[in-house]
């Protein structure tokens, strides 16, 4: 048994996913997306980067030989070079690999100085899994050096060095620690169905257990410690749920009584395979139907695509207001706002969650534009989310438009389209200039268009 960072990784994004790693069948295992790969990539050229401006040493070892890669780190160490880079600590059946090793002053087996683990991520904020990967290197330093480091280092996208203090995080990395070590001897983790799970390369495996065993975890908006105080009770499948009271679900939850209502009618919709209404409603319904969404890219931080899909008099067409590049995003938001500019008040603009206003607005605030203009079109917006949400109850595992417009049918052009997947399309349509990656990222966003119509329609028709 050998612990890495990697099974840090693994267990802070799901336990099910380091128990299967270790556990479970590697011929259901899914290979990461093509936007997961990037990710790497990305991350790993910025630490390149970041480390020809650190004047470092590197073991010298054949790769793979980690018993050689600690002897020569361990050498180093022992010399008090003041950078060691990708060191190798290997000891008492746990490996790591950190980005630096910094050394600084305070006594330890070495003599007055001792190591610090410094890691280099892409990211801009700090997160749980740098912190647990981190203090992983920290507590096999320990045992090294004989003494535990007082801070541990974070280099982010800003490279900057956070020093961060190593007791006062220290108590949660050794809880994780008892746990994953539990899961290495075999202890069992059940799935946990949740919006995570679309990145991870057990997902398929994990959802149709989850859907044999009539899992309670499939249930949207049902938390993970809840659904562990259900199980403690043994209430593990969604029937059992659907006929709970909501007395009792509220204190398994531990939510508001509407909360727990809603829960409640979820495994029951789910168990039954059948819509429930929970109140009447009316969708507004104007002479023209505009279905608006909107792309951004998550490095640069930018809107690269505005999609609407204009539906009027039994005609539907698709237009597309897209930044070829970056510095672009300002006259996309100037072409939409002139478009929209010639519809009077008979028009309504349909959208799927909270992220369109929330742009429109973003974009407002950053290139100015006509104030009464976009007041006109935040008036005439509806959320078709929100009106699912507040009054129906749908037998699907999310209220996400992927799941629910393919739960009536819908299938979007090409298998690999997400928002991910799209944000990877521009980024290689800028770097290429190849016309089909943009071509791809423009079919993606008319296809959520049309799925969004799907979903308005089907609304009506309950409606009606």
């Amino acid at each position: 048994m050998v612990i890495t960072a990697e099974n840090f990784f693994q267990y802070s994004k799901c336990p099910r996913w380091l128990y299967l790693e270790l556990h479970g069948d590697s011929r259901q295992k899914t290979s990461p997306s093509d936007f997961l790969l990037r990710l790497k990539k990305d991350s790993l050229y910025f630490e390149q980067q970041v480390l020809k401006t650190i004047p470092c040493c590197v073991p010298q070892y054949e790769p793979g030989n980690y018993y050689q890669g600690m002897e020569k780190t361990l050498a180093l160490m022992q010399q008090g070079v003041d950078w060691i880079a990708h060191g190798v600590l290997f000891t008492n059946n746990f490996l790591g690999i950190p980005d630096l090793l910094e050394k600084v002053p305070g006594n330890s087996l070495f003599g007055t100085y001792h190591y610090r683990p410094v890691e280099i991520k892409s990211g801009r904020t700090r997160r749980k899994i740098y912190l647990l990967q981190t203090i992983f290197y920290v507590h096999i330093l320990e045992i090294i050096q004989g003494r535990l480091p007082d801070h541990m280092g974070l280099i982010l996208s800003d490279r900057r060095q956070r020093l961060i203090p190593v007791r006062e995080n220290y108590p949660y990395f050794q809880q994780v620690l008892q746990e994953i070590e539990a899961i290495f001897q075999g202890q069992e983790v059940s799935p946990f169905i949740s919006s995570a799970c679309q990145n991870c390369p057990w997902e398929r495996t994990c959802v149709a257990e989850a859907w044999e065993r009539e899992d309670i975890s499939l249930i949207p908006g049902l938390s993970r410690q809840a659904k562990e105080r259900l199980k403690n009770q043994g209430i593990i499948r969604i029937s059992q749920l659907a006929h709970l009271s909501t007395r009792a679900l509220r204190w398994f939850q531990q939510g508001s009584r509407g909360l727990s209502k809603r829960i409640k009618l979820q495994a029951q919709a789910l168990a039954s395979s059948q819509t429930i209404q929970m109140k009447r409603f009316f969708l507004p319904e104007k002479k023209v139907e505009i279905f608006l969404d909107i792309e951004s890219e998550y490095q640069r931080g930018i809107i690269y695509l505005i999609g609407v899909l204009v539906c009027q008099d039994g005609q539907e067409e698709y237009r597309c207001f897209v930044a070829k590049d970056p510095i672009e995003e300002c006259r996309i938001w100037q072409e939409f706002l002139a478009f929209m500019a010639q519809w009077e008040d008979d028009f309504i603009v349909y959208h799927y969650h909270t992220y369109e206003p929330m742009v429109l607005k973003k974009l407002q605030v950053k290139y100015g534009g006509e104030e009464d203009l976009l007041q006109h079109i935040l008036g005439n917006m509806a959320d078709i989310h929100k009106f699912i949400k507040d009054h129906l109850v749908i037998p699907t595992r999310s209220y996400s438009l992927k799941e629910i417009a393919k739960w009536l049918g819908f299938s979007w052009s090409n298998h690999k389209a997400n928002a991910h997947q799209s944000m990877l399309w521009y980024s290689l349509w800028l770097e290429t200039a190849q016309q089909q990656y943009l071509d791809w990222a423009i079919e993606y966003n008319r296809d959520d268009c049309l799925a969004t119509k799907v979903v308005k329609e089907w609304l009506i028709n309950k409606v009606s």
